[in-house]
């Protein structure tokens, strides 16, 4: 009796520990979602300050944003790949 007792508390705890790594994994695909959202939108104001930019410097400034926010939207979907994220979510 005392064995089975045992086995349905390990049962318990494995089941427990699947359920938080489930809402881990939750999380952290709500993350690189809302991440993503914020990266394109970083992408879209930066897009139109190029457009309306005229000294040097802050032209130059712009390009180098809109280089970080590439490499940074890369980035996440490489994680929203691994996660098994699907194009409908994102």
């Amino acid at each position: 009796m005392e064995n089975v007792l045992k086995r349905i508390g390990q049962t318990a705890g494995r089941v427990m520990e699947r359920r938080q790594d489930s809402d881990s994994v939750e999380r952290l695909s709500r993350q690189i979602l809302e991440e993503l959202d914020e990266v394109m939108r970083r992408k879209a104001c930066n897009e139109r300050w190029f457009q309306l930019e005229s000294d040097e410097d802050l032209v130059e400034a712009c390009v180098y944003e809109s280089r970080e926010l590439a490499a940074r939207y890369r980035y996440l979907l490489r994680q929203a790949k691994l996660l098994g994220l699907r194009a409908d979510r994102i």
